[in-house]
């Protein structure tokens, strides 16, 4: 079965394009790995480092994810086509990051603004509902476009092989690694 596997793998036409959707994937990959890093890390200076905030900070980023592929599911099935959408992602996540450049300054002083701390936000919920939306605001945007970001190199990958499931995985494995 594992030669009859390799074969079918073998045999995944290869159309002249799909090489720059693998390569969009696989640097992709790494910089989204990156983009995670450093925002996690910028937002425990400001947001705290306790196992709420960092679920908080988690949170964000699971949600950004998910959504941004369901709005690029959508799209494609509207017609948008892949490689349209793949740059249109990445050209997000491009402006995302230089206007946080500007930003991240910005965001201690807004903490900062709440001296009255405790009567801004009395309660344990409270504190952390603001932490929230200082991690939503700050992860969602660029997070959403690299959600998005996959289900587009995917389909743009998936179109012309007799074989898509192969070439998914490949991807996939490039992608993660």
């Amino acid at each position: 079965a594992l030669p009859a596997a390799a074969e079918a793998i073998a045999a995944v036409p290869r159309r002249d394009d799909a090489w720059i959707a693998v390569a969009i994937l696989t640097v992709g990959g790494a910089v989204s790995l990156a983009l995670g890093i450093v925002y996690v890390h910028l937002l425990a200076v400001v947001a705290g480092d306790s196992a709420y905030a960092f679920s908080l900070m988690l949170g964000c980023c699971l949600c950004a994810l998910g959504g941004g592929a369901i709005l690029m599911r959508g799209a494609l099935c509207d017609g948008l086509d892949p490689a349209q959408g793949l740059a249109w992602c990445h050209l997000g996540v491009a402006v995302c990051l230089l206007a946080g450049v500007f930003l991240w300054d910005a965001v201690p002083d807004y903490f900062g603004s709440f001296d009255g701390y405790a009567a801004a936000a009395p309660t344990f919920g409270a504190r952390e509902l603001i932490r929230f939306v200082v991690c939503a605001l700050a992860v969602t945007p660029p997070v959403a476009c690299v959600g998005a970001a996959y289900p587009a190199a995917m389909e743009w990958l998936g179109r012309g092989t007799t074989l898509p499931l192969a070439a998914f995985g490949r991807a996939a494995a490039l992608h993660a690694s």
